[in-house]
Formats: structure tokens, sequence, C-alpha cells
């Protein structure tokens, strides 16, 4: 952390563990608004109705059934029965995530959009329950519920209630006396935490709740200050936090898709609302959008680098289809086309389609596509072979996180499907497999002595964070470098070079140099229900529907030895697989090379 990100912490914890307990009732007065009726509605900027309508109704109904019965499900685990009252401090395997999704609050527009479709009055019902018990039961800055980045995520979902149920005078009269002033007193909280300490997508949450609020109701005595530090800091924090080939700095997929998601609903707020910005808002998140389509796989997937999950927290898809909308963009919608269409229907009202009477291409720039700052690039063919190559910094330096120490991995498709893969997440709880998703050995790179490219301290904490980067690039290869394990007693540069050589045909270079003596491990992570065999240092992967990818060691090591061994892959949160990973050990003295032939086949 750097100086500023500590004192923030220190004080911030001071004032919950100390301040707050005594005087946060005091400091955070509960307003009723009586004086002032104008001040009770949102601005309706978005369309709920329609939204509602085109979600998947079947899980939604399911959902909001078993939230009447107080039965909450996150992230895979099984639902949880969290009685009446609610236990609010209920944490399922001690999952600090799950707790957090528990107070995002989410669960409140389920039951919402349910009563909408089926005006069953059990829906609602349980909804002003449910709110009513959230609110007796979670005093102000108490923990979990009023730390900053639940609070940021609740005020957004829980204001967009204001505009579902308006028309029904039992939800006016609970909006009016209970929900509205405790939103009120929760945004005057969160404006005096926010977490300069955790930065990135955090703090991007924090200033576009603040900005949310004070746009929605713009006769709320702290309407203008709200709005103003909502919207300078998001112009702030986008700058320093959106790269300039327009990938977020975390280089996470979830992560990149959550800030642009931000971005992208504050900018139609503004737009809706009369509220100038500035050109580079628009600019960023186009570019932001861009990076989502040209890194997306033929399968409609992406790569799972650092901490990022499958859908998680909303389908990448669904925000490249809303933006192909919002900004005319027939190519994006067209990549999007086997989403759900609810969330671009949010913002305009009408379903997401692309234009009849054009012909798009499949979107994809044939060669090399690079984002030099990052330390990304993708290299496909015309044959739905994709190659993604991480050749970038783990993660920003003052919050590694959510990063992972697989500099210089790649992740494979040929035949349109998923081949060599990036292992996933699982957990954020700590332990284990927190641990071993994160570290080198399971990604497809070079382990050096059995030592990680970093030193993890903790579930999201790093230290020695690998230098690296993009070294060239051309049309048909990438080449990039990390010096993590320079922090060796006889140091260790990694240097990898992709080259694309035909039709499903990859040769992979590695060089390392240095000094003495090392042990070596090369890994490969197949795709599940691969079955893999080794011949000597090669190795044979096929799949079920036929797909064969052939592995050939072009410059043996001596005395190397290869073996397919179990991995895990991790297709969601609390979700794993068992898939084969070849593994390949020697030991030699530096400067040594290998190289690798990949070639996809029928």
């Amino acid at each position: 952390m750097e100086p500023g990100q500590l004192v923030a912490r220190i004080a911030r914890r001071l004032r919950y563990h100390w301040l707050y307990p005594l005087a946060a009732t005091r400091l955070f007065p509960l307003s009723t608004f009586a004086e002032n009726k104008a001040t009770l509605n949102p601005v309706n900027a978005f369309h709920e109705d329609v939204a509602a309508f085109l979600a998947p109704d079947e899980w939604l109904l399911q959902e909001a059934a078993a939230l009447c019965q107080h039965r909450f499900s996150f992230i895979n685990l099984p639902a949880v029965d969290l009685g009446t009252p609610v236990n609010w401090h209920a944490a399922p395997e001690n999952d600090r995530l799950w707790q957090y999704n528990l107070h995002y609050g989410e669960w409140a527009l389920i039951l919402a959009y349910a009563f909408l479709i089926e005006h069953d009055t059990r829906f609602q019902s349980a909804l002003i329950g449910l709110l009513d018990d959230w609110l007796d039961h979670n005093p102000i800055c108490s923990s979990p519920g009023w730390e900053p980045y639940p609070l940021s995520r609740r005020l957004v979902i829980w204001t967009r209630l204001g505009n579902i149920l308006t028309g029904n005078s039992w939800w006016r009269t609970f909006w009016q006396t209970r929900l509205l002033p405790s939103l009120y007193q929760q945004a005057q909280v969160l404006a005096a935490n926010l977490e300069h300490d955790m930065a990135d997508n955090h703090l991007i949450a924090n200033y576009r709740a603040l900005a949310w609020l004070g746009m929605h109701f713009p006769q709320w005595p702290e309407a203008h200050r709200w709005r103003a530090m909502g919207l300078n800091g998001l112009r702030a924090e986008m700058r320093r936090q959106v790269l300039s080939d327009g990938v977020h700095d975390e280089r996470s997929i979830s992560y990149h898709t959550i800030v642009l998601q931000d971005l992208l609903e504050t900018w139609w707020l503004a737009l809706q609302t009369g509220r100038s910005l500035n050109a580079d808002m628009q600019e960023t998140i186009t570019k932001m959008v861009g990076f989502l389509a040209d890194t997306q796989a033929p399968d409609g997937t992406w790569p799972m680098v650092n901490d990022s999950v499958p859908g998680y927290p909303v389908d990448p898809r669904s925000v490249l289809l809303a933006a192909g909308v919002l900004f005319e963009q027939g190519q994006w919608i067209e990549q999007a086309q086997d989403v759900e269409s609810a969330y671009p229907a949010w913002f305009t009202g009408q379903l997401a389609s692309p234009d009849p009477r054009t012909t798009y291409t499949d979107g994809k720039a044939y060669g090399a596509t690079v984002f030099p700052e990052a330390g990304y690039a993708v290299i496909q063919d015309a044959s739905k072979n994709y190659l993604f190559f991480d050749a970038g910094p783990m993660s920003p330096g003052r919050i590694p996180g959510h990063g992972h120490a697989d500099t210089l991995s790649i992740v494979l498709h040929g035949k349109g499907q998923p081949l060599i893969v990036d292992p996933g997440v699982y957990t954020y709880r700590a332990g284990t497999w927190r641990d071993r998703f994160r570290s080198t050995a399971v990604h497809n790179t070079i382990t050096v002595d059995g030592q990680d490219q970093c030193v993890f301290w903790g579930p999201f904490r790093a230290a020695y964070l690998p230098r690296a980067r993009l070294t060239e690039w051309a049309d048909l290869y990438v080449a990039g470098m990390h010096e993590g394990y320079s922090r060796l007693p006889q140091p260790v540069v990694h240097h990898r070079r992709v080259e694309h050589q035909g039709l499903g045909v990859w040769e992979i270079q590695d060089r390392l140099e240095g000094q003495g003596a090392h042990e070596f491990v090369l890994t490969f992570q197949f795709a599940v229900d691969a079955q893999a065999a080794c011949d000597g240092l090669n190795a044979e992967i096929r799949w079920p529907n036929g797909v064969r990818l052939s592995l050939k060691c072009l410059t043996p090591p001596q005395q190397a030895l290869a073996r397919i061994e179990p991995g895990w892959v991790s297709p969601g949160w609390n979700l794993i697989r068992e898939a084969p990973r070849y593994v390949l050990r020697w030991r030699a003295k530096v400067p040594v090379e290998n190289r690798i032939l990949l070639e996809v086949s029928d």
C-alpha cells in the first residue's frame, strides 16, 4: 500500500471502531423529508418494467419464492434459511463474499421484478418484510452491511426500487416513511468513508453511488455535493485506473466489466438528467467495450485471468450488447446475440437486435491484437483458432489483491472450443484452494525452483510483484518477459515468444536467462473432458467431439521428465472440475531455451 492508503485505512477503522458506536446517529441524522414531498420521487431514466419482463423468469420466480421463505443463495453455495428475524451476520463456510452479497441487497430487485411479472402480493409482502428486517437489525455503521462497498452496491439497487413500485400505495407509504430516509442516511455515511485505501473498483463503486443518489434526487439537501463529488471522482479515477489501451488496471475480465458497468450506467443517467460530461468518459467507455469485443473467445467466453469468474457479477456479453445499442455498434450486438436482453432493454426500453440489412463479419481482426500497457495480446485466425497471451503486470502495485502469479501464461482455443485454459478462481476464502488457484504452478507458464512469481502474504496480499511487459509483436507473433524470479539468490528472467505458424499451429519459445542451475516446471492445463497421454516428452490430448491437440517438445531438455497429472479447473464460484494437465520438469544451468509446438486437428 502507498502511505495515503495506509492512513485512509487506519482512519476509517478508528472511526468505525471508536467514533461511530458513540456518535453515528448524531453525525448522520435520519431525515424524514416530511417538509418536501418533491424529494420522494427518483428520476425515471431506466425502463425497469421492460427489463423485468425480459429477465429469465423461471429462475427469477424460483429465487423470489425462496426469498419469501428467507432462503438466500449466492455464489453457487447451497441456499441457506436465515430465519425470522433474518440472521444478517450469516456467512456460510465463513465466506466473506457470500456475506457481502447478502448486504448488496440485490434480492430486493428480484422480489420487485417477480411482483411486476406475477402481481402476487406475497412477493411485495416479502420485499417490504425483508427490507424492514434489514433496517431494524443493521444499526448504523455496523459491519458488514454499513461498510463502504456493500453500501455502494445497495444504494444503487434500492434506489431502483423507487421506480418499480411507484403506483402501489402500500409501497409508497413504506418508501416514504422507512426506505427513503435510510437511503439518505446511508449516503451520508458513504460520503464520509470513501475507500481511498482500497482504491480501484471499490472507489469507483463509491463515487458511482454518490453520483447516482445526487442525480436521482436533485432536491435533496446534499444532492449537489454528492453529485459533484461522485462525477468528479469518477472522472479522476477513470483517468487513473483505465489504461491507455482501454483495459482496467486490475487486469481482470470480471473487474473490468464491473468498472465498465458503473461508468456506462452513470454516463447514461447523466445524459438522461441533462448533466454535461467530459467527452473522455464516452471515449474511455468505448475503449473498454472494445477490449471486451477484441478478447472474446470463439465460444463467447473470456480468459479467466487474475480474479475473473465467468458471468460474475454480470455476463460481459450483456454489457457488450447494451453498449452496441447505445453507441449504435452493430458488430458488438452481433457478438452478444446469445445473451438474454434484459440489461440493454433496461436502458432503452427496446429489444436489441442487429440490423438485418447488414452483413456482419465474425467481428474479429485476424492476426495479433495487442494491448501494450495492459500487457495482453490475442492472436486468432479465420478457423476459430484463438490464443490469449498474458505478459502484463499481475496488478497495479497499490492493490495486488486480485492478481494471480500467471505472467507469460497462455489460453488456447482450437476449432472454436477451449483447449488450454486458465484454471480460474474458485474461492476468495483464505486457505489451500485460494493459494493454489493464484499460484504460478497451476498456470500455463514456467515455475522456477518451486517458487511463485511473487510472494503471497494472504488471500488478498502479495509482495515482490514481478516486473513484466510485452517486448515485441507483429501480425503473427507476440513476445514478453517478466523478472519475477530476480529476487532469487541466483536470479532468473523469463522470456516467452508465441508464434502462429499456420491454421491451428502455434510455437511457444521460452528463454530463461540469469545465473546458476535451477529446477524448471512447464505446465499446460487442459480444458475439462480432455483425455491426455504422454509419449516421451510429447503428448496427445483428445476431446469427446473429436478435436485433438498434439504437443511436441522440439528442444528436449536433458534428463527432462514429462507427465500427465490431475489438475483442477473452476468454471464458477465454488465449482471445481478435475482436468488433466501436462507437466514438464527438468534441471539446467541458465541460459536455457525450450520450444513447444502445439497443433490442433480434428
